[in-house]
């Protein structure tokens, strides 16, 4: 096995259009943004997204409460045979360079779904855990300099921001957020392409929430991560 973390979320998401001018190094926390809108929730989940000003991009927020682990969350994640199960509409995904044990350089690519093209996404994913026994992940965009292990005629999903944290609670359940701000590029309408990220989001979120708790992973613990009980 080995390890990758991904945005599952970016398979067609958060468009702008072609004519928009966005610095793609500004992390989301620093983007001018206005108020959460719901999209949809039930108990465990939530899709949450808010505007970006002067722009057309939006920034969306998962949060889900499952019944896990962290290091059985972060073992889930990393699996790569296994991400295309959950990652809605992934077609495969593939670590192209591990720089060390919590931060590697990963692509992952997309099935075509009309009106979209097949889109694929390289990043450079590196997780940590703070005193707090909180995980965070940051991931950030690595398609120029990796663009070579791309396949001849994908368009390259851009990575803006994106983020995970996982926090463990003493009911044996975790809390998972992330956010994302992301450009697919190419020639879809952007109105289309955020539709349909919201809808890919929720999938993915369902097919987490769905999987890990029942996950070989829950019984494996990484040395590097404390929980409540080994704290």
């Amino acid at each position: 096995m080995t390890s990758v973390i991904t945005s599952p979320f970016t398979n067609y998401a958060l468009a702008s259009d072609i004519n928009d001018i966005t610095d793609k190094k500004t992390p989301a926390s620093k983007l001018p943004s206005l108020n959460w809108h719901l999209w949809k929730t039930n108990k465990e989940l939530s899709v949450e997204y808010r505007d970006i000003t002067q722009s057309n991009l939006i920034e969306i927020r998962a949060k889900a409460v499952i019944k896990s682990t962290l290091s059985g969350a972060l073992l889930f994640l990393q699996n790569t045979e296994n991400i295309p199960r959950w990652l809605h509409n992934a077609r495969s995904s593939k670590i192209i360079k591990k720089i060390s044990p919590t931060e590697n350089i990963s692509l992952t690519t997309f099935n075509a779904l009309w009106p979209a093209k097949t889109r694929e996404m390289i990043i450079r994913s590196h997780y940590w855990q703070n005193e707090d026994l909180s995980v965070e992940v940051t991931m950030s965009d690595e398609s120029e300099r990796y663009s070579q292990h791309g396949e001849k005629g994908t368009i390259k999903i851009s990575i803006i921001s994106a983020h995970w944290t996982i926090t463990e609670k003493i009911n044996g359940t975790i809390n998972i957020e992330h956010r994302l701000v992301a450009e697919p590029n190419g020639f879809i309408p952007y109105w289309l392409a955020n539709r349909m990220a919201l809808k890919s989001m929720w999938q993915t979120l369902t097919n987490i929430h769905n999987q890990l708790s029942k996950s070989p992973h829950q019984s494996q613990q990484l040395p590097n991560i404390r929980t409540l009980s080994r704290n």
